[in-house]
């Protein structure tokens, strides 16, 4: 049975959550991203969104095979929401992530 990218990206947060690595911060981003609520800005959704998907680095070996596609993915990801960059930096910067 095929996954879901859905479940696949699921399993993959769960993994790297796992890993209890402070290279990995996006839970801790989440949960700064959520204390407040407020309007977010509308992100343009790019009609590609990157040449790897959850599903591909779930298929490499966990270790360090895994975690240099992982960086591979999230690379493909940021270069896909090019034209978001701006939008992105400046919110993260707003709640202090970077």
């Amino acid at each position: 049975m095929r996954r879901s990218q859905r479940d696949a990206y699921d399993q993959l947060c769960g993994w790297t959550l796992g890993l209890g690595d402070a290279a990995f911060v996006h839970q801790h981003a989440h949960m700064r991203l959520a204390r407040q609520q407020r309007a977010w800005p509308a992100f343009v959704l790019p009609a590609a969104r990157g040449v790897l998907t959850a599903t591909d680095v779930l298929s490499t070996p966990a270790g360090p095979d895994r975690l240099a596609a992982i960086r591979s993915w999230c690379e493909s990801v940021w270069e896909a929401y090019h034209d978001s960059r701006r939008q992105v930096i400046a919110l993260l910067a707003e709640y202090g992530i970077v």
